[in-house]
C-alpha cells in the first residue's frame, strides 16, 4: 500500500479507496489502475474539505446521506499530497477528464458503507452484484460433491462460469446433484462415481475429465468424515481407514492434478478440511488428528508448486448445516443423552456469529480462492466458522 500513495494521510487513503470502488462498479469498462489513481488525485486536488466536495455534487445527490456515510470513514481531506499525485496522469486517465462534478455516488456505492438491513435469507445475500472472478471457462474437479459442502462448492463454481466435474461414491445421489447443478446454472456437469480411497479410480476419473474438457484448472479435494469416536473406542483399523479417507485421497488427487496444472502453468488446488485443524472439536478424534496431516501436506505443496502459477490452500469449515453435522449431533446425543437440538444450541453459543453457517457461505470462499482474484493467496488455512476459532492464526 505504501508504494501506491506514499506520504498520503489515512483520510486521503480512505477517499482513494472510495473512488477506486466507485470506478470499479460504475465504470468497469474503462477501469484501469492509472484511471483509479488519476481520479483520486483529481478529486483530492480540487477539494480541501468534505463540505466543498459536497457543494460540487449534482443537485440530485442526497448530500445529507452522503455526508453521514463519509463521516463513518472519519475522512477529512488534507492539503498534504502524496508524490504520486504530483505526477502527470496516464494518457488514458487524462482523456477521461475526471472532475468532482462527475463523481456521483451510486446507490450501491452508498450501500457499501451503510448497508441496509438484509437478512442472510434474502436473495441479495445469496447472489449479490456480479463480481467477475475470472472463472469463466475454467475446468474444476470437486470431490465428494453429491451433497453438503462439495455440492455447494460445485454449484458456486458453475454459477461463476466454470465447467465442473464431480465425483462421489453414491452414483444415484451424484446423478441427482449433477442434474440440479446443470438446471440451476446452465453449465455442463461431468459426473462419475468414484471411491476416493482407490488411487486407480481417482486416476481414471481425472484422466476422464481431462479427456472431456482438455485440461484441469481447479481441483477441490473433499471426502466424508470418519465416524465420531472417543479414543478408547478406536482400533487400528479405524485409524487406517481415516488416513485413507482424509489424507491419502488428497494425495491421490494431488498426484493426478498438480502435474497437469504445472504443464499449463496455472492451477488452484484446494482442500476442504475442518476448523478442527485449528481447534479440535469434541467427539471428532479421528478427524482432528488426520485432517491436521492434510493441512501439513497442502502447506508443503504450496511451497513446491507456487513458482508454476499454482496456489494450494486449505479451507476450514466450522459448524455448517449439512447432513454430516446432523449425524454428528445425533451421535453426541446417543452418547450423552442430550437432545440433538440441545447439541446444536451448545454449538451456536460457542460461535460469535451466534448461528450455524450455510454451505453457500462456505462455497463462496472456495470460489474466491479458485479464482484469478486470489492469485497471491497461497499456503493459507482459512477458517469459515463465524469466529468459532479463537486463535490469532
Amino acid at each position: 500500500m505504501g508504494n501506491v500513495l506514499p506520504e498520503a494521510g489515512n483520510a486521503n487513503l480512505l477517499i482513494g479507496v472510495f473512488v477506486f470502488w466507485t470506478l470499479q462498479v460504475g465504470l468497469s469498462p474503462l477501469y484501469s489502475a492509472p484511471v483509479n489513481q488519476a481520479a483520486f488525485c483529481a478529486i483530492s486536488a480540487q477539494t480541501s474539505s468534505l463540505e466543498s466536495m459536497l457543494t460540487k455534487l449534482p443537485a440530485n445527490v442526497d448530500s445529507k446521506e452522503f455526508t453521514e456515510i463519509l463521516s463513518l470513514l472519519n475522512a477529512t481531506l488534507t492539503k498534504k499530497r502524496g508524490r504520486e499525485c504530483q505526477r502527470k496522469p496516464a494518457t488514458r486517465a487524462g482523456a477521461f477528464a475526471w472532475n468532482t462534478k462527475q463523481f456521483v455516488p451510486t446507490k450501491r456505492t452508498l450501500e457499501l458503507f451503510d448497508p441496509p438491513g438484509i437478512s442472510r435469507e434474502h436473495g441479495k445475500f445469496a447472489r449479490g452484484a456480479k463480481l467477475d472472478l475470472g472463472l469463466q471457462g475454467r475446468i474444476a474437479i470437486v470431490a465428494a460433491a453429491s451433497k453438503g459442502l462439495g455440492r455447494a462448492v460445485s454449484e458456486e463454481l458453475a454459477r461463476e462460469g466454470a465447467s465442473v466435474a464431480i465425483c462421489a461414491r453414491n452414483a444415484s445421489e451424484l446423478e441427482q446433484a449433477a442434474a440440479h447443478i446443470h438446471k440451476s446454472t446452465g453449465r455442463e456437469v461431468f459426473h462419475q462415481a468414484v471411491d476416493v480411497t482407490n488411487p486407480a479410480a481417482v486416476s481414471h476419473f481425472v484422466g476422464a475429465v481431462e479427456g472431456r474438457f482438455g485440461r484441469i484448472d481447479i481441483c477441490v479435494t473433499n471426502s466424508g468424515g470418519p465416524p465420531s469416536k472417543m479414543f478408547v473406542d478406536t482400533n487400528p483399523e479405524d485409524w487406517r481407514a481415516a488416513v485413507d479417507l482424509l489424507l491419502m485421497s488428497t494425495v491421490f488427487f494431488a498426484k493426478e492434478s498438480l502435474p497437469r496444472m504445472q504443464k499449463n502453468k496455472w492451477g488452484r488446488f484446494i482442500t476442504i478440511t475442518s476448523s478442527a485443524v485449528k481447534q479440535p472439536v469434541d467427539g471428532l478424534l479421528l478427524s482432528n488428528s488426520i485432517r491436521a496431516a492434510v493441512t501439513g501436506l497442502a502447506r508443503t505443496l504450496a511451497n513446491e508448486y507456487a513458482a508454476h502459477g499454482i496456489t494450494v490452500n486449505n479451507v476450514c469449515p466450522g459448524y455448517t448445516r449439512t447432513a454430516r453435522l446432523d449425524n454428528l449431533a445425533a451421535s453426541i446425543s446417543a452418547r450423552t443423552g442430550t437432545k440433538p437440538e440441545a447439541v446444536f444450541g451448545d454449538w451456536t453459543r460457542q460461535i460469535p456469529a451466534a448461528r450455524i453457517g450455510t454451505p453457500q457461505e462456505f462455497a463462496a470462499v472456495v470460489a474466491f480462492l479458485a479464482s484469478e482474484r486470489a492469485s497471491y493467496v497461497n499456503g493459507a488455512s482459512i477458517a469459515v466458522d463465524g469466529g468459532l476459532v479463537r486463535s490469532l492464526f
